[in-house]
């Protein structure tokens, strides 16, 4: 596989959690100075004001003259009375006149642009930079990317935790329009504490891609890339004409980087880009097929005589799912271990992927069956579509991680179906999918579907869900796979909630009735005659709002209590006796401390 080809499928398949590293080389396209050429005409105008004209050596002349090796203040200091005027100074290195500006000098670039709509789409997040100039930032603003720039130790003391932060760029070596910039060999030999904590948080946690940086001048930063502890991410290193210098390769020895050869910065980023997308247009559903999928659902639901069209309609997208889940080419769940990249973390997400690109229209319709769907046919077609996704071609053995798998479609089915129920509190209809739905458990014994599609028999593998999560949040998640239903199923929810704070209340009242619902069911029997299962969970609510008092989603459940019991429980005993009772056997679980 080409080089670039393995950046684009990385950046696809782990969005956010690959850095960007850019050098000199990715501005200069745009006829931007490095550092070290604007020092050098600094000097010549120095000299110029103390009468030495066509020096050949403006470094030499520097040292000859002071004593010292040249640096931005001491050089802004002796060319400028006054700040205004510093900054005057070094603008016209980096800002464009009006002729440069119809020339297309010192705008972003081609590289720059790529990289913005990257970040847009949520493939990049941290971008870290030793160019003075601000034609990142430029590009990130034309891409309409909200971001944050920390150029300063101030700012990167000031800035919020990296895990709550959005896009950012990094400015190692300063911002032009600050004159605390970092250019010659001393002012690189190391950071401050701010900066050097950044990097180790970066460099630990993140993959890397670097473009445009020769490695060999920069001391301080060879060291931070060097004392990286792990690397959970690969390293990319683009060498320009195939050119490294031993810098670079020691570095690229280190992190074990793939060197991708480049003929320019544009070139391999617009190629990135392109790819990038292109791979995710494969991998989507047309965009169509969402929308009229769900538009004919609900326009079937409207008239009784087209009960049997919608049948019809909502049992093609079950099947449509269940055949995809059968092709053993497509999910080859019981190959031996001759066939190691499927225990690979690498191949496990890819089968998620997969998974949740064939499941798509059918939970999207779901959703909505879930929501409007007020008859008993509309119930039973959703219990007939959720038994009939979750009931795959059994086989007698195989990797256990991907056996489970095969249920992934049918949780998201249940959990996009209940969560639609929620949100227009079709209770009837909650009450149908999670408990009048019966699959087999693993040894093929009928269970309702709230048992048998337990998030932590289908998801069992915590580590997993660390690949999955976006915006590397992962790193503090106390329930990732609970998060990560909740994130995979935001947008496909989004229609019925309309906003994303009334998204979270809908999925926290879903987790805490299926919780109720499973407890009220009493599974597990005393006398052990029962399936087994892990018990009824209450997920993301075990953290979120664990210290508010009264929690929110329970007053909700004490305020709506005399219409929720007899809806939850209507077949059997007294239902406020058993929402009592299932409550008393979940509600440590709401609001704990124990974190």
């Amino acid at each position: 596989m080409d080089a670039t080809n393995r950046v684009s499928l990385a950046l696809h398949s782990s969005p956010g959690v690959y850095a960007l590293l850019l050098g000199s080389g990715v501005s200069r396209a745009a006829e931007v100075p490095t550092g070290w050429e604007v020092t050098l005409d600094l000097i010549r105008r120095l000299a110029a004001s103390r009468g030495h004209t066509d020096i050949a050596h403006p470094e030499k002349w520097f040292v000859d003259e002071f004593g010292g090796e040249p640096g931005y203040s001491d050089l802004l200091e002796e060319l400028g009375n006054t700040p205004t005027e510093r900054q005057a100074l070094l603008r016209e290195y980096f800002e464009p006149t009006d002729e440069e500006r119809e020339q297309g000098v010192k705008r972003p670039t081609l590289a720059h642009h790529a990289i913005a709509r990257l970040a847009a789409d949520g493939f990049v997040r941290v971008i870290l930079t030793t160019n003075f100039d601000r034609l990142m930032e430029q590009a990130l603003d034309a891409a309409g990317v909200a971001h944050s720039t920390w150029a300063s130790a101030d700012s990167i003391a000031g800035g919020v935790p990296l895990i709550h932060e959005g896009v950012i760029v990094v400015k190692l070596h300063g911002d032009y329009r600050d004159t605390r910039l970092r250019n010659t060999v001393g002012e690189l030999d190391e950071y401050d504490e701010p900066l050097d904590s950044l990097l180790d948080e970066i460099f630990d946690a993140f993959g890397l891609i670097v473009c445009g940086w020769s490695g060999v001048w920069d001391a301080a930063l060879r060291s931070a890339i060097t004392r990286a502890p792990s690397r959970r991410y690969r390293t990319f290193w683009c060498a320009k004409d195939g050119r490294i210098a031993d810098e670079a390769q020691s570095l690229i020895d280190h992190r074990q980087a793939d060197v991708v050869e480049i003929g320019s910065s544009d070139e391999f980023f617009s190629t990135i880009e392109q790819q990038v997308n292109a791979i995710a247009e494969a991998r989507r559903p047309h965009p169509d097929s969402v929308e009229i999928a769900v538009a004919t659902a609900k326009r079937l639901m409207t008239r009784s005589e087209d009960r049997i069209r919608l049948h019809d309609s909502v049992m093609a997208q079950a099947i449509r799912v269940r055949d995809s889940i059968s092709d053993q080419d497509r999910y080859p769940y019981n190959q031996t271990a001759s066939s190691p990249e499927l225990k690979s973390v690498e191949g496990i997400v890819a089968t998620i992927g997969r998974y949740r690109e064939d499941t798509d229209i059918a939970l999207n319709v779901l959703a909505h069956v879930g929501a409007w769907g007020d008859g008993q046919h509309h119930r039973q077609v959703a219990l007939r579509a959720l038994e009939h996704v979750g009931s795959p071609d059994r086989q007698p053995s195989g990797l256990s991680v991907h056996v489970n798998l095969r249920r992934l479609p049918a949780l998201l089915c249940l959990y996009a179906t209940g969560i639609g129920a929620v949100s227009r509190e079709n209770w009837a209809m909650l009450r149908h999918v999670t408990s009048g739905a019966q699959l087999g458990d693993q040894h093929g014994q009928p269970v309702p579907a709230f048992a048998a599609l337990h998030p932590h028999l289908v998801l069992d593998n915590k580590k997993l869900a660390q690949h999955l999560l976006d915006n590397n949040e992962k790193l503090n998640r106390k329930t990732p796979w609970d998060d990560w239903l909740h994130q995979t199923l935001t947008r496909p929810l989004m229609p019925l909630a309309h906003r994303a704070d009334q998204y979270e209340l809908l999925y926290d009242r879903w987790e805490l009735l299926l919780a109720l619902i499973a407890a009220g069911e009493g599974v597990n029997r005393e006398d052990g005659s029962g399936p087994w299962w892990p018990g009824p969970t209450v997920g993301r609510l075990e953290w979120r709002h664990a210290h508010s008092r009264p929690h929110p989603t329970v007053k909700w459940l004490q305020e709506h209590e005399g219409d929720l019991a007899p809806a939850l429980f209507p077949t059997t005993g007294d239902p406020q006796e058993l929402l009592t009772t299932a409550w008393e056997a979940i509600k440590d679980s709401i609001g704990s401390n124990r974190w």
